[in-house]
C-alpha cells in the first residue's frame, strides 16, 4: 500500500500531539526516554498501523536496527502488540 509521506508525517504529529495532551494539560514534564517512547510509537502506528503482519515485522525490525528502545522481534510480537501505559 502506498502511502504518501505528508500523510505519514501528518500522522506521526498528531499522535504525538495527542500522546502529549495529558502532560500539557497537568504542566507535567517528561523525561528524554519517555518522550523518545512516545515519539517511537508515534512513528510506528502512523508508518506500520495500516500495514499486514508481515509488513508490520519490516516496520519493527526497522525501528530496532535504527537503536530505537523497543524489545527485540520474535516469531509473535512486535512493537504492535505493546501498548503505552500512564507511567510510560
Amino acid at each position: 500500500m502506498n502511502i504518501s509521506f505528508v500523510i505519514m508525517i501528518t500522522n506521526v504529529l498528531n499522535l504525538v500531539t495527542g500522546l502529549l495532551m495529558p502532560y500539557a494539560d497537568n504542566k507535567a514534564s517528561l523525561e528524554q526516554e519517555q518522550l523518545e517512547k512516545l515519539v517511537v510509537f508515534a512513528i510506528a502506528w502512523a508508518v506500520g498501523g495500516v500495514y499486514e503482519f508481515h509488513d508490520r515485522q519490516i516496520v519493527h525490525e526497522f525501528l530496532y536496527t535504527k537503536g530505537a528502545k523497543i524489545p527485540a522481534k520474535n516469531d509473535k510480537e512486535t512493537i504492535f502488540d505493546y501498548f503505552l501505559n500512564d507511567a510510560i
